[in-house]
């Protein structure tokens, strides 16, 4: 309730934030904690009227379908924020779908796709090339072979190469996290009950949202369901020898979340570049 109270002081129609809940069941963000995060997002971006919320998720389903794509070409890839989040950088610096797939081809032998993508974009940005017809068939424009080798590189791309590395470095921190939650979820999963229920709160999660706004009358006896159901759950999990926390990412850094940021967007000092 809170959390609705201060996505409406934030200016935020009420038929956007029931379209953002949405999007947040389709991308696994199934409460209100990780919605405020979205919610969050999309309020720094200027977004909260219906039809500018509606044009910006569009845009984010867009890239995940050319997340999928990227997929089928290189194999198995994690769908992180942080791989997601590269496409809106590759948009941002001017590339349609055709050269992220081009580079996507080019990075597929890479045991790390995604930041040899980013290094072959970078170049080529670097260079003004924006058309597969103009990449250039011998240079400097980088394949993931040639970035092994050490081929040359202009300064530019080597700033792109280290900002690629640091993120690669924490992206595989988050994921090693995001990892052993998920063998935790799918240990819990295997409890019926326990995946009946996490499926109830879901979607008690919009009713609620939706009883804020047109049946207020509604709320007391949904939240008052939604507490025995999470008190059922908790139960479960003990008889499993496990707890809530377990089920969502235990970051190695607790000031950055290994995100490499902290809150006031100064860089952690955890990052190792020994470690990369």
């Amino acid at each position: 309730e809170e959390y609705v109270e201060k996505w409406v002081t934030y200016g935020f129609e009420y038929v956007a934030l029931l379209d953002i809940a949405v999007f947040c069941l389709k991308t696994e963000r199934g409460n209100f904690e990780a919605m405020h995060t979205v919610v969050e997002k999309i309020y720094q971006t200027g977004a909260i009227t219906k039809d500018s919320v509606k044009a910006l998720l569009k845009n984010k389903n867009d890239h995940l379908k050319l997340f999928a794509k990227i997929q089928e070409v290189c194999g198995s890839i994690r769908k992180t924020p942080t791989n997601v989040a590269m496409l809106s950088t590759w948009s941002e610096w001017g590339f349609d779908e055709t050269m992220i797939l081009e580079a996507a081809k080019r990075s597929c032998s890479s045991a790390s796709p995604i930041p040899y993508m980013n290094k072959i974009l970078s170049q080529w940005k670097q260079e003004n090339v924006f058309q597969i017809k103009d990449i250039p068939e011998n240079g400097a424009t980088m394949s993931a072979t040639n970035a092994k080798s050490g081929a040359y590189l202009s300064d530019a791309v080597k700033a792109a190469n280290a900002k690629s590395d640091r993120e690669r470095y924490y992206a595989a921190l988050r994921e090693r996290a995001q990892a052993q939650a998920d063998k935790y979820v799918k240990t819990a999963n295997k409890n019926v009950r326990f995946k009946e229920i996490t499926s109830a709160l879901s979607k008690m999660e919009i009713s609620l949202a939706k009883a804020e706004v047109f049946s207020p009358e509604k709320l007391p006896a949904l939240k008052q369901e939604k507490k025995l159901l999470l008190q059922e759950r908790k139960d479960i999990l003990s008889t499993l020898g496990l707890e809530e926390s377990q089920l969502i990412p235990q970051y190695a850094c607790k000031k950055c979340s290994d995100t490499g940021f902290l809150k006031n967007g100064v860089a952690c000092d955890c990052y190792k570049k020994e470690n990369v």
